[in-house]
């Protein structure tokens, strides 16, 4: 287990520094365009930034969680707290961020709609269930074609948790489709090959 761990993060890391070598200016111009955008937000929250626009939405999450922190204020209503907000002087006058229908951050999304039941339940069933499961089929290293695509759905997971710091994908039907093949691949994938390696041991046995 030590050794594999070893091996993933070595892989991430090389990952990390190839990407740094290759495409070192677009990178870093991402960087300097978010510090610009919290420069703005900071002398002035009206104005339209990308990252500022965002930060007013979180803000506005936040906002509406406490009106109703156990069941939330209900799905699709995110505009019209919004726009509430706005009105009660409580809000940021962002009109791109007030009249988006979404946070455009997963977590905050949730919490806002669903208050911490929702958020709660929603965690559950897209990530905390998935993850274990693929998880305990990951330890099994005998069977290399099972740890691969245990290895490779615990991959996709990651990849859309970290997704769902920068936007709401469970409001978006095509992405929420592609999350869910993606993790029924890579599980029924796992699920075949641990079958198919205890058949073959008990033919052998």
């Amino acid at each position: 287990n030590r050794k594999i761990w070893t091996i993933s993060i070595s892989g991430v890391f090389i990952l990390i520094s190839v990407i740094i070598l290759l495409k070192p200016a677009r990178l870093f111009s991402g960087f300097e365009s978010a510090w610009n955008d919290i420069e703005v937000f900071q002398e002035n929250p009206d104005t339209h930034t990308s990252l500022g626009a965002r930060l007013v939405m979180w803000r506005n999450s936040v906002l509406i969680f406490k009106e109703s922190p156990f069941l939330g204020t209900g799905t699709g209503d995110f505009r019209n707290d919004s726009r509430r907000l706005l009105e009660k002087g409580v809000s940021h006058n962002n009109q791109f961020a007030v009249n988006q229908s979404n946070a455009h951050n997963l977590y905050f999304q949730l919490l806002a709609e669903g208050g911490l039941v929702g958020l709660f339940l929603m965690i559950l069933t897209l990530f905390i269930i998935p993850f274990r499961y693929l998880y305990r089929l990951w330890q099994n290293i005998e069977n290399h074609r099972l740890h691969c695509f245990a290895l490779s759905g615990l991959i996709g997971i990651m990849a859309f948790v970290w997704f769902g710091v920068s936007e709401s994908w469970v409001n978006r039907n095509p992405i929420m489709t592609t999350y869910c093949m993606t993790v029924l691949v890579f599980l029924s994938s796992a699920v075949n090959a641990q079958n198919n390696n205890v058949t073959c041991n008990d033919e052998y046995s």
